[in-house]
């Protein structure tokens, strides 16, 4: 039977729902894990060199993926976020810590960890002395004296998988109304010979909240997209925090002055969002700002991804640094969600 897809928002909240499709055969599902594989090799070789870093990180990433028997799933995000391109929209798969997916252009989150990339001859320099890739300070290269690329946020590749597992392998992504409106016939017109089993059904979960759709709005508009928006602006990332923990109730007061990291970020979002509490973790008072101190990495990761807090960091930097750089066009654009 050929494969077939339909597009259902969920009832009661239209901004949210799933893509179903026939379950593909295991002949099916071979053949999409061998795209993805030949793809994600080609893709490493020219992003990063023969980084053997990277190239580690993939092999354990398709070994997941193998081991899971989601390639066809993966198959159907790679399309989607193809879509997605060809529209000129953003789309971000919202846990994910996985390279794969990164490589695919499925997610923002760079999961290997902190380096320095030089983005003319592909000279690579990890770094250990930070939590965090966007915590590295700016560098030309010393090779060909290019400003360097600043990335890496050292998330867990199994964790990343071990909650695809207990969430019933379900991939959750992010993607514009646009996007949305066009995703069932990009599907069928991409993936319907595909054989498949009438008897059995999968998904893959979206939603398309406001917020992200005004991201959308605002790289148009600006005509800066957010791969060209600089992430070390510290009075972004302290404003972004203070805008997240406005309306929440965890008690946590940030000081006036400038956040130290990235990370320092991440680790609020982090304890926020997995529901901790002064009470538990205490805190540690550093110059400039608020922090926790360094907690359990598997047990914070269990409960709340650390690739979902740099989804959430980036997507809240995103819009404070439109805020800031582009008032006008920003003002406008709230004006008419008001209206």
């Amino acid at each position: 039977m050929s494969m077939e897809f339909r597009v259902e928002t969920n009832i009661g909240y239209s901004r949210a729902g799933h893509v179903y499709f026939n379950k593909p055969t295991q002949v099916e599902n071979d053949k999409a894990f061998n795209l993805i594989s030949a793809e994600c090799y080609d893709l490493l070789t020219k992003k990063y060199g023969d980084w053997i870093v990277a190239k580690y990180r993939l092999d354990e990433a398709l070994g997941y993926l193998k081991d899971s028997n989601t390639a066809f799933h993966m198959l159907v995000l790679k399309h989607i976020a193809e879509l997605a391109k060809e529209k000129n929209d953003i789309v971000i798969c919202r846990s994910s810590s996985s390279i794969i997916e990164y490589l695919l252009d499925i997610t923002i989150v760079d999961p290997l960890p902190p380096h320095y990339i030089c983005p003319a001859c592909k000279r690579i320099e990890m770094r250990e002395d930070v939590a965090d890739g966007f915590d590295l300070q700016p560098q030309k290269c010393s090779v060909c004296g290019t400003d360097m690329t600043r990335n890496g946020h050292d998330c867990s590749e199994s964790i990343g998988w071990s909650s695809k597992w207990n969430s019933m392998k379900s991939y959750d992504i992010l993607v514009t109304e646009t996007t949305l409106c066009h995703l069932q016939k990009h599907l069928s017109s991409c993936l319907s010979e595909i054989d498949s089993d009438s008897s059995c059904y999968c998904s893959v979960a979206f939603s398309t909240p406001l917020d992200f759709n005004c991201l959308n709005v605002l790289q148009r508009v600006t005509d800066k997209c957010l791969h060209q928006i600089p992430m070390d602006e510290k009075t972004v990332w302290t404003h972004s925090l203070q805008n997240f923990l406005e309306n929440r109730e965890s008690g946590i007061e940030l000081p006036t002055n400038c956040l130290i990291s990235f990370h320092d970020l991440l680790q609020v979002i982090g304890l926020e969002m997995s529901h901790y509490r002064e009470k538990q973790y205490g805190m540690i008072n550093k110059p400039y700002c608020a922090t926790f101190r360094d907690f359990d990495k598997t047990q914070i990761t269990y409960l709340f991804p650390k690739a979902s807090c740099v989804n959430i960091a980036m997507q809240l930097y995103y819009m404070m640094w439109y805020e800031n750089n582009y008032p006008n066009e920003y003002e406008v654009l709230m004006k008419e969600l008001e209206a």
